[in-house]
């Protein structure tokens, strides 16, 4: 869903994922500890911006998605599934935690899941869509 959001709507989507990952990171996960909150959020929207960003550079993305073939869609998928799970590690091994590949291994591969079943519904029901003439 990040990809999504940061491909159809740039910076405005990566705003909004920033403000939802701050939001479940103060309510859910650091409830009493500014600095982990806002610290913990930031990767998961600054990693799907920052492999948009490149993809407008690499594929000119910008300012439609006309240039965005499956293949690309695909490529940037694993991107965006491999960038979060970095920044998040990064942090943790900062934070001197255990465990870093066996956690990065099974972020990266419900990243890529949930990135590819968000996908692959829209593109079903799209197809389902009625096509106007014309």
């Amino acid at each position: 869903m990040p990809l999504v959001c940061t491909l159809l709507f740039a910076e405005a989507g990566a705003v909004g994922l920033l403000i939802v990952s701050w939001g479940i990171s103060f309510l859910w996960f650091f409830p009493h500890d500014f600095t982990p909150a806002l610290i913990g959020g930031s990767p998961g929207a600054l990693a799907p911006y920052l492999v948009y960003r490149l993809a407008g550079r690499l594929y000119g993305l910008y300012p439609s998605l006309a240039k965005l073939t499956p293949r690309r869609l695909l490529l940037l998928s694993v991107a965006c599934a491999l960038a979060s799970p970095l920044l998040h590690h990064v942090l943790f091994a900062l934070q001197g935690r255990d465990a870093l590949l066996e956690g990065f291994v099974a972020m990266f591969v419900a990243d890529l899941a949930g990135t590819l079943i968000v996908i692959y519904t829209m593109k079903i029901g799209l197809a389902l869509v009625p096509r106007r003439e014309g």
